[in-house]
């Protein structure tokens, strides 16, 4: 904080310094992204993988009990619901591609 009040953020090089640093971290952060697109393509590893949500753990700690015959049924009910099948190369463009509409919504001027 204390810098930050040293900083005068209406003068014009302050602002054109603020701009430049900004623009070489989303473009930064592009090039790692399609480093990322382009090395998971290149090792197209197409191993299937289950991404179980988080929330499935919530729903494994139902019941438990001697008669938990139907809490079986809503467990495996919602592993179905909650885990989705995939590969690793999809997995990996998919948040590749997640990450980068992250990046260009979250800094948009509008």
């Amino acid at each position: 904080m204390m810098l930050a009040n040293r900083i005068d953020i209406m003068d014009s090089k302050t602002v054109r310094i603020a701009r430049f640093a900004f623009l070489a971290y989303v473009i930064s952060v592009q090039l790692f992204l399609l480093y990322v697109s382009l090395r998971a393509r290149a090792m197209d590893d197409r191993t299937p993988i289950t991404i179980t949500n988080p929330l499935a753990s919530l729903v494994s700690g139902i019941g438990g009990g001697a008669a938990g015959g139907g809490n079986f049924m809503v467990k495996a009910l919602a592993d179905q619901v909650l885990s989705t099948q995939t590969t690793v190369l999809e997995y990996d463009l998919k948040q590749v591609k997640k990450m980068n509409g992250g990046l260009l919504f979250r800094y948009s001027p509008c």
